[in-house]
């Protein structure tokens, strides 16, 4: 397994309040994480700062209690619980900050088995057999908007309300992520990005660059690129994964 990185503030934002974090302790089981923070008067680096810094703190004993035989899904909701309560706690000891929040994507990966844990928009797909397929799903007003039939999905793309989200990390006492599992393959790839990439670069075209790159760091580097070209407007942040 091999992974590579990169985060970019975008054409638009004066900073970047997107976090990310990436660490393989096997050669076949690490742990990954995406953040996109938000609010509290632009102290949203702040809360996705501390999600990065809890899932450093404690990636290694949670993959290790995976393969000890924890339950994944409660092993990744602790882990959401404890970045949650940390944002909330930072928030309370300075009222500037009140209202910061962060989404949240992570996925360990062992046992041949892929673990994601995910609050917000920030997404992770995976790239098998040349087709790109999102395996989690947006907490947003517009998701909601689609699941009931009332938007189509190329309307939800392009709508006005698509940075309205349903859920976030830090923001409120009680914390919901999704959880989902699947097993993984040989040369799989997986992306955990933020939505500055998502909501300005189509699937189809992240297929197509994943598909032509075999290098993990120009694939990056080129999804940043393409994402900045279409007017980079928010922060963008990706880590490709390939098994």
């Amino acid at each position: 397994m091999q992974y590579a990185l990169l985060t970019d503030k975008g054409k638009v934002r004066g900073k970047n309040e997107d976090n990310l974090f990436a660490r393989l302790y096997t050669d076949t089981a690490g742990f990954f994480m995406v953040a996109d923070g938000m609010g509290g008067h632009v102290y949203g680096d702040v809360a996705s700062g501390i999600a990065s810094d809890i899932a450093s703190l404690h990636s290694e004993a949670s993959i290790l209690s995976i393969i000890n035989g924890e339950d994944p899904e409660k092993v990744l909701f602790a882990l959401v619980e404890e970045i949650n309560n940390k944002i909330m706690e930072q928030a309370l000891q300075n009222r500037e900050m009140l209202g910061m929040g962060t989404t949240l994507v992570m996925a360990i990966v062992c046992n041949n088995k892929l673990h994601i844990s995910n609050v917000g928009d920030s997404r992770l797909y995976l790239y098998r057999d040349k087709e790109l397929q999102l395996l989690t799903v947006d907490h947003s007003v517009v998701q909601e908007m689609y699941e009931q039939g009332i938007i189509s999905k190329e309307e939800a793309i392009g709508h006005p309300q698509k940075n309205i989200l349903t859920r976030a990390v830090g923001c409120d006492k009680n914390v919901n992520p999704d959880y989902f599992e699947y097993d993984i393959y040989k040369e799989d790839i997986l992306l955990l990005c933020t939505d500055g990439l998502t909501n300005i670069v189509d699937d189809s075209v992240m297929a197509e660059i994943i598909g032509k790159n075999n290098d993990l760091e120009a694939l990056c580097n080129e999804l940043v690129a393409i994402a900045n070209q279409n007017g980079g407007l928010d922060n963008i942040t990706c880590i490709a994964v390939k098994i």
